[in-house]
């Protein structure tokens, strides 16, 4: 009895030779096959990484301390712009002549100029120094921007002055000296008050007379 299969999902392989990774890795050796039988030049598919047999010795590797050759097309470019080996960057060949060394960090990571500058900076003894030196003046205004709010209230606004301690401005506070003054500048702002009420007073009067009078004309 034969049975037409309808859901094509339940005809499709299962097992591990049917995942997405190995239908994958078949195709592409099986286009790298068909690439050695034809015609044209061997290649392998982008996503192959060559690791095995690999002959290190005779491969040229680019590195700081050795000078690009003159078959190299940088390096063509550069004298067609006018440069001329030995001389340095720009139009004057003012600029640096050796290349811009990019160390690595402790974990391999390489970091740019204006970061390794920055770095620099804040290893450096002198800046060591000064940043505790600041932290040190931050610390001390501090303290006394602390002390000068507490010394707020023992300071007395009548006699103008200013004490250290709670029992000092309490003593001040019952003295003979404390009380006259207090009395001395009550009695002042009760005469400036009165004596303003009585300018005002004088004033509302000439205006009443002033009014009186051209009315009367």
């Amino acid at each position: 009895m034969d049975l037409n299969v309808v859901d094509p999902r339940l005809a499709a392989g299962r097992g591990e030779e049917y995942r997405a990774g190995a239908l994958r890795d078949r195709q592409a050796a099986l286009l790298a096959l068909e690439a050695a039988e034809g015609d044209g030049d061997f290649r392998l598919p982008l996503s192959h990484r060559y690791e095995e047999n690999v002959d290190l010795e005779s491969t040229e590797v680019a590195t700081i301390d050795t000078a690009i050759p003159e078959s190299n097309v940088g390096y063509q470019l550069l004298q067609r712009m006018g440069w001329r080996p030995g001389g340095g960057l720009g139009r004057e060949q003012q600029g640096i002549t050796e290349p811009v060394r990019l160390d690595a960090s402790d974990n391999g990571v390489r970091i740019g100029l204006g970061r390794q500058e920055v770095e620099r900076q804040y290893t450096a003894a002198e800046f060591i120094e000064r940043r505790a030196l600041e932290a040190e003046a931050e610390r001390q205004s501090k303290i006394r921007e602390e002390v000068k709010y507490e010394l707020r209230m023992f300071y007395c606004q009548v006699c103008h002055k200013q004490y250290q301690a709670a029992h000092e401005m309490e003593e001040h506070l019952s003295s003979y000296d404390h009380h006259h003054r207090k009395r001395l500048a009550e009695t002042r702002a009760m005469l400036a008050e009165r004596t303003k009420k009585e300018r005002s007073k004088k004033e509302r009067k000439r205006q009443e007379r002033e009014m009186a009078r051209m009315a009367a004309q």
